[in-house]
């Protein structure tokens, strides 16, 4: 009887490690797995801020500086990216991310590739304008010139009318290689405010990188801006180009929900 008991009781404790291991390695595995994406980002972002990233919510950083981005990566494609809305010497910038995973969403780059490319689409992007407090579109008119593909790029000459600046030449290209998409807009001719100079050529660019890191997809919104010195310029258009940017990147977030 003693030995049976014993023997009950060894079972029971072998039971009871397997348990207890079983569930240490799913910690560890679980701790893993949250913590995979982490290494595409520095210490400009607050731990609040990783902890909406973990719940797939989106974030949105007004930056003093272009120095202050969050992204720190090892794709090329997103720092291309980075380095070409820094080199704008921008007096406004804002990014905006979200963490998505990768099962289930397998199809996401090219879901997004779509939503970029079709430049017709974009008269559909609402804009919050504040001095009006009401919703209106953001371009009035988005149209292609020419366009050239390539295997991996595909580069767009379009003509974009963003009220209440005067119509303007674009460059829109797209580059999809593997688990990467980068996608950018930016301003070939100058934008004008009514008789004033808002912005000179190629000083405005805003697109997305989406790549694959690990089990997540990295989503990464950014807008760059240098807007001319002139202080009655100033004064009426800097919010209108944050809001813009901000409103521009969410639309294909949220198109993708």
């Amino acid at each position: 009887m003693i030995l049976n008991l014993n023997r009950i009781l060894g079972d029971f404790m072998k039971k009871i490690f397997l348990v207890m291991g079983m569930t240490f390695i799913s910690l560890l595995t679980a701790r893993a797995f949250s913590q995979d994406f982490l290494q595409c980002f520095n210490s400009n972002l607050a731990e609040a801020q990783i902890q909406e990233l973990k719940s797939g919510k989106v974030i949105i950083r007004n930056l003093k500086s272009p120095k202050e981005t969050s992204l720190e990566t090892n794709n090329i494609y997103a720092n291309k990216f980075l380095k070409e809305l820094k080199a704008s010497s921008p007096t406004h910038f804002a990014e905006i991310i979200q963490v998505r995973p990768y099962k289930g969403s397998e199809n996401l780059i090219n879901e997004l590739a779509l939503l970029v490319t079709d430049i017709g689409s974009y008269r559909k992007i609402p804009y919050y304008a504040e001095r009006q407090g009401a919703w209106a579109s953001m371009f009035t008119k988005a149209e292609v010139v020419s366009c050239s593909r390539g295997n991996l790029t595909s580069v767009y000459n379009a003509v974009f009318r963003m009220p209440p600046f005067s119509e303007f030449d674009a460059v829109v290209s797209t580059t999809q290689i593997g688990d990467t998409l980068y996608f950018s807009t930016k301003n070939k001719g100058k934008i004008e405010y009514k008789i004033f100079s808002a912005v000179k050529p190629e000083k405005m660019e805003c697109g997305l990188v989406l790549f694959r890191e690990g089990d997540y997809w990295i989503l990464y919104g950014a807008g760059a801006v240098k807007t001319e010195a002139s202080l009655f310029v100033k004064k009426r258009v800097n919010t209108a180009f944050v809001n813009r940017i901000k409103d521009f990147s969410m639309y294909f977030i949220k198109k993708l929900n």
